[in-house]
């Protein structure tokens, strides 16, 4: 995916190297227990109800 940014181009892939990163680096955590389950857990919830700091989080580990 490419995005532009004023006037400057970005390349994002969000294939499984990606969801592994969101996974490892947004866990989602129950009794001091990290579960990797970050994107379907916590971030996908995140992004539909407009958080604009994990849409710059996705799009770093992009």
């Amino acid at each position: 995916m490419k995005l532009k940014i004023n006037g400057k181009e970005y390349s994002f892939k969000f294939g499984v190297k990606f969801i592994r990163e969101i996974d490892k680096n947004i866990p989602l955590k129950r009794e001091e227990i990290k579960f990797r389950l970050g994107l379907s857990a916590k971030v996908l919830p995140e992004l539909k109800a407009g958080n604009v700091n994990t849409l710059a989080n996705v799009l770093y580990y992009a």
